[in-house]
């Protein structure tokens, strides 16, 4: 993309957006610098709207090309969003949940902004079809990450509040854009809630939830953690409490109500 060769005016500038369009995949801060770019070359337009343009631009994402404006920012969004995750995934496997924190904050603004501005312009029947054009999707986009977030923040402080909202969004995530549900993922989440909620559980005041909740854990997962947890809480109910595991379930968002925490 040569913007010097569509816009007639502020070449220099034109030249470093273009610049930053060709370095915009080598890193996240690159791709970050294009969208502040693009977006200051959009207010440029704006206000210069009686200018004709040399010619009209070409935008091309997944085979489908455009001349909208807007099509190019959704996709920088896009495209930024994931690698914004990317990064936080990696600090998150390293256990710098901190570092993890404000990358997962910029990715979820940014899908807000997608959900927001994808509503405000006409799209070909083309670029309508596109996944990463259609609302559910980008909902679904949207509970993804924040469940993500949630589960950075369990990591660094144990919560099963959190853990259930981890769990609910990316449950309701896995429904708004099946194609792309992570249903392992979620059975995790939801066996981390139960696993933090029976260990969060008192033991001598609510020893019933804490049987229930290890024990719907260990009917979910075989994660060593869960088996020493389950065995340590089963063996003290045979000495102690005698007492039976009761069913328990984490109750699920509907679309508005994840709409509304998001």
């Amino acid at each position: 993309m040569f913007y010097e060769r569509i816009i007639g005016i502020e070449t220099d500038k034109c030249i470093s957006l273009s610049e930053s369009f060709r370095n915009s995949e080598v890193s996240t801060e690159n791709m970050r610098a294009y969208l502040v770019e693009y977006r200051a070359m959009l207010d440029l337009l704006k206000r210069n709207m009686s200018m004709p343009l040399r010619k009209h631009p070409q935008f091309i994402w997944n085979g489908v090309d455009s001349a909208c404006w807007l099509f190019e920012e959704h996709r920088i969004m896009h495209a930024l969003h994931d690698m914004l995750v990317v990064d936080a995934s990696e600090f998150f496997n390293q256990s710098k949940h901190k570092e993890a924190r404000p990358l997962l904050e910029e990715a979820l603004h940014l899908c807000k902004e997608m959900l927001e501005k994808n509503e405000t312009w006409e799209k070909t029947p083309f670029v309508r079809a596109m996944p990463e054009f259609q609302p559910l999707y980008l909902l679904g986009l949207a509970f993804r990450t924040k469940s993500l977030y949630c589960e950075n923040v369990c990591a660094f402080k144990a919560s099963p509040a959190v853990a259930r909202m981890a769990f609910q969004f990316s449950e309701l995530s896995d429904v708004c854009w099946k194609a792309a549900a992570q249903t392992k993922k979620t059975r995790q989440l939801l066996t981390a809630w139960h696993h933090s909620s029976a260990m969060a559980s008192d033991e001598t005041t609510a020893f019933t939830q804490r049987l229930s909740h290890i024990t719907a854990a260990r009917q979910l997962s075989n994660a060593p953690a869960v088996i020493s947890d389950f065995n340590a809480i089963t063996e003290k109910n045979k000495t102690v409490y005698y007492t039976k595991a009761e069913p328990i379930k984490c109750d699920l968002l509907s679309l508005q109500q994840g709409m509304t925490k998001l």
